[in-house]
């Protein structure tokens, strides 16, 4: 019983991992988007700037 449990526990834990790496991954790019967006914006806006 005991090395059943610890084998769902691992499973567990490395689809949590899983998880959480895609769910960075996702806010990752979409931190890179909105600053690119800003970017875009800010060039627009302020075409002496650039």
């Amino acid at each position: 019983m005991n090395k059943i449990n610890l084998k769902e526990k691992i499973e567990i834990l490395n689809m949590q991992k899983i998880a959480f790496a895609v769910v960075l991954f996702i806010y990752l790019i979409y931190l890179l988007n909105k600053n690119s967006i800003l970017l875009l914006l800010s060039k627009q806006l302020l075409p002496g700037v650039w």
